[in-house]
């Protein structure tokens, strides 16, 4: 799939076989906070299972509200 920039978005993958592959333009910049979103939770947070359940089973277009 080709997402358009600058617009969040997330993988999940449904099997335990699955090779994900990003590929980005450059030039290669390391990642900063203000890349992660700041609605998601942290690793490790409480709030990761009730997150990832959502994921799971999101619809397209659907937010997250934490």
């Amino acid at each position: 799939i080709e997402i358009i920039p600058n617009t969040w978005h997330t993988v999940y993958p449904t099997t335990d076989d699955a090779v994900i592959l990003e590929v980005k333009e450059g030039p290669y910049t390391a990642t900063q906070e203000s890349d992660f979103a700041s609605w998601a939770p942290e690793e490790g947070d409480e709030k990761v299972n009730p997150f990832l359940t959502w994921v799971e089973n999101a619809s397209e277009g659907e937010h997250f509200d934490n």
